[in-house]
């Protein structure tokens, strides 16, 4: 089974044909990696810079882009459990049967 934080860098490009799908990761494979670390690298390096040229603009969003869509799917399951959680709650003005609490 494939580490799901890989899976969000590296996608499989091929789903339904393995062999299509090893032959693109062993053309691509060293490429890709490349590119991710070059990415990476970039933001490290220029991350307290007060401006970026453009290929770095680019390297960063490359280097963010997993991590944004992670972050997106985090921030759609954390609104489905608030949601959740206030459709449990009782409704305004109901105390379950507490009382006045002043």
């Amino acid at each position: 089974m494939r580490d799901p934080s890989v899976a969000r860098v590296f996608p499989v490009a091929y789903p339904q044909e393995a062999k299509a799908e090893s032959d693109y990761r062993q053309m691509m494979g060293t490429h890709l990696l490349h590119h991710h670390r070059l990415a990476l690298e970039t933001l490290e390096a220029t991350a307290d810079a007060q401006s970026l040229e453009e290929e770095q603009i680019h390297q960063w969003l490359d280097a963010l882009g997993p991590q944004a869509a992670a972050y997106r799917y985090l921030s759609m399951l954390q609104e489905e459990i608030v949601d959740s959680l206030a459709q449990a709650l009782p409704e305004s003005g109901d105390q379950g049967g507490e009382g006045d609490p002043t």
